[in-house]
């Protein structure tokens, strides 16, 4: 059975969202903060994570791979989510969730150079005013309709294999 949750992830719901010990936990946010929590609570609860990495930027649908964390070169939001995740790991050295963790998330990302950066904030604009979040980033990637659509369909795919 597939439950879908569309909900806002926060480390303060994750025991609420992910009640019930899931199968699989897909990760498509956009956020490294973020993800970075949701696969903390994963990873300590035992419960598998495929994720979505950085689909901005880029635009070569049939560069995508899906490997370990570990495998996953030339990724900014792999190396962001990767130093966040270890940040964690060192906080709490007893825990024996970490062990391993590069290989335990499974990732679907593009191989493809990142062609473009974040644009810049308009002029006379406060960052404080354009994120929908607090811990979401104002700027904007932006991004070929098609990749993150492909990124879905690998990881729609993965998960039902």
């Amino acid at each position: 059975d597939i439950e879908a949750r569309v909900s806002l992830f926060c480390a303060e719901a994750a025991a609420d969202l992910l009640c019930g010990g899931p199968a699989l936990v897909v990760d498509a946010i956009d956020d490294i903060k973020t993800k970075a929590e949701l696969q903390v609570f994963c990873l300590r609860a035992g419960l598998p994570v495929l994720s979505a990495l950085g689909a901005g930027g880029k635009a070569e649908c049939t560069s995508m791979l899906v490997a370990p964390l570990a495998d996953v070169l030339g990724d900014p939001v792999a190396g962001g989510l990767f130093k966040h995740l270890k940040a964690e790991a060192a906080a709490e050295p007893e825990g024996q969730w970490w062990d391993a963790l590069e290989q335990r998330v499974e990732c679907v990302y593009s191989s493809e150079k990142q062609r473009v950066g974040l644009l810049p904030m308009p002029d006379g604009t406060n960052a404080a005013d354009l994120g929908s979040q607090p811990t979401f980033r104002a700027r904007v990637l932006p991004v070929l309709p098609p990749v993150p659509a492909a990124f879905g369909a690998a990881l729609a795919s993965r998960a039902l294999d």
